[in-house]
């Protein structure tokens, strides 16, 4: 069988390190692909410390040493150096990655990797994910004309998924990193020979504020709740073009606040406020007291903890 029309399609990919946002560089899925199928020895120690970490029970270790892995961002098109965000988006790859979570055991992902990758010819590469306890996928989706058209994409692969109670729809932000896995018997095939997925579902979607939880955004593991957490809060900083200080303190307090709920350390809460401090053009200008401002605020936020539902 040829695959070289996988050696066509990029992909960007990023440090595993959440608060290096910057895009190194571009991937094919050729490579992609063989990166999960034979590893090398780095990825694969770091890979089974995680399970380790993950067996222990220890959190924390766990999210630490899968920083040390690379990520990748198969949906849209970002380039090298600037940052994983929307507003550095310069085009969508007509790809979009599926997690199927929380299953009981290896055995029943090895077998839901199987169902799906079969049953959906849509469906470029299907492999198990770090836990061996979950499933990613990449679908071959008709290429996206706006945000609004990705979302559309995604709420009706949503709906076809929701026989699956394990579909996580976390995926409906494009930017969420999917990191580096090991799966050496990973299932692909060439987008050449692959379905298009063209439906849509436009139904209205009802925003909220960002101190409200998104609707129809349940996290489904822990890694799922930090990221989301980082995501609300960058967004929240990028937004800021004046009054700084009301807006900063608001977002800091609820960072704080899902910190005392244990979704993210202090020193992480610390480090990403500074990080978005330093980066956004109107709170750089005076880093010593936004600095101060968000310490106090973070401190504050933890002695009143708040839970995602």
């Amino acid at each position: 069988m040829n695959y070289k029309r996988n050696k066509n399609v990029f992909i960007p990919y990023y440090s595993g390190n959440i608060f290096l946002t910057k895009c190194m560089g571009h991937v094919n899925l050729e490579a992609f692909i063989n990166a999960h199928k034979n590893p090398t020895e780095r990825t694969k120690s770091i890979l089974a410390k995680i399970k380790r970490a993950e067996q222990a029970g220890d959190k924390e270790l766990k999210r630490s040493l899968k920083q040390n892995l690379y990520s990748f961002t198969p949906s849209v098109i970002i380039s090298k150096g600037n940052k994983r965000r929307y507003s550095d988006l310069e085009g969508w790859t007509g790809l979009m990655q599926l997690d199927f979570d929380k299953l009981n055991d290896k055995e029943q992902a090895i077998e839901l990797k199987n169902y799906i990758f079969e049953k959906y010819e849509h469906i470029i590469t299907c492999y198990l994910s770090p836990s061996r306890k979950g499933v990613k996928a990449i679908l071959k989706t008709t290429v996206p004309r706006d945000k609004e058209h990705y979302k559309a994409l995604h709420k009706a692969v949503i709906m076809e998924m929701e026989q699956f109670d394990c579909f996580d729809e976390v995926t409906t932000n494009a930017m969420l990193p999917l990191f580096l896995s090991q799966d050496p018997n990973i299932l692909y095939r060439d987008i050449s020979e692959c379905y298009t997925w063209t439906d849509e579902d436009n139904t209205e979607v009802k925003y909220v504020s960002l101190n409200n939880e998104p609707p129809n955004f349940e996290a489904s593991s822990d890694e799922k709740d930090y990221l989301r957490t980082v995501t609300l809060f960058e967004k929240k900083i990028t937004n800021i073009f004046s009054d700084g200080h009301p807006q900063l303190r608001s977002a800091c307090l609820i960072l704080g606040s899902r910190c005392g709920a244990g979704y993210i350390s202090l020193s992480e809460c610390k480090q990403l406020a500074y990080t978005m401090i330093e980066v956004n053009g109107y709170l750089s200008k005076d880093l010593a007291n936004y600095h101060r401002t968000a310490n106090w605020c973070i401190d504050q936020g933890v002695n009143n903890p708040k839970y995602y539902n």
